[in-house]
């Protein structure tokens, strides 16, 4: 998938002082393509905005707890 211009470059190639800077959960459901709601949801975030730090964080808890059902269907 090909980010649309300029305006997530900064999300992507951050720098320590970006990982401070709050994403709208709006820019980030245009961005992948899923509801504000099923975001919060799936997630677990709370509010409008999130830190890039408090994302990653969110993104890997949950994959690690999808890989954790996968496993036990087996």
């Amino acid at each position: 998938m090909t980010i649309p211009g300029s305006a997530f470059r900064p999300i992507l190639f951050s720098s320590k002082q970006a990982e401070d800077d709050l994403i709208p959960l709006e820019s980030l459901s245009d961005l992948v393509g899923f509801p504000v709601e099923q975001l919060k949801e799936e997630l677990e975030f709370e509010g409008d905005e999130i830190s890039l730090e408090s994302l990653r964080e969110s993104v890997l808890k949950f994959l690690d707890l999808t890989m954790e059902e996968f496993k036990k269907a087996d």
